[in-house]
């Protein structure tokens, strides 16, 4: 009797292992586009970022305004504007404070990260062509399972 409860236990924990895994990381239901909440967010920066380029200015402060703005909101729609962004050149500079900031989240933005890179997401209109590569998202991956976002971001 010992052991059939063992073995029910078992079952019954892997099974809610496997559901939580297959929630956590399923692929099958890839959003089609951006969420309109996160394009809000993301749109006004691509908008100035193309603008700058027009004028060959890589620290263009309307940019860097709105690029900051994002950066400081924590969010859910904030957070992944921030991962969406991770499609985009905007700079090395830039692409380093993108990176600390989805890092700085921790774990909160594995589900995200994960989503954004198994899933090509696109928003509806982009001003600017997407790159859609991984190696951001990559990196803020392997900072928040190592634990090493807070002080790969340290400035001097």
């Amino acid at each position: 009797m010992r052991q059939w409860i063992r073995h029910l236990l078992s079952a019954s924990l892997a099974l809610i292992a496997s559901l939580a895994y297959a929630q956590a990381y399923a692929t099958d239901h890839c959003p089609v586009r951006m969420p309109a909440a996160v394009e809000v967010k993301v749109m006004p920066i691509l908008e100035a970022w193309k603008a700058a380029m027009a004028r060959d200015d890589a620290f263009d402060a309307e940019f860097d305004r709105r690029l900051a703005n994002l950066l400081q909101k924590k969010d859910k729609t904030s957070r992944e504007a921030q991962i969406a962004l991770m499609d985009y050149y905007l700079g090395e500079h830039n692409a380093e404070d993108l990176l600390c900031t989805v890092a700085s989240f921790g774990t909160r933005n594995l589900r995200l990260l994960n989503l954004y890179s198994d899933c090509d997401i696109e928003p509806s209109v982009s001003p600017l062509p997407r790159r859609r590569e991984l190696t951001l998202r990559l990196m803020a991956r392997s900072m928040i399972i190592s634990g090493r976002a807070p002080k790969s971001c340290e400035t001097e």
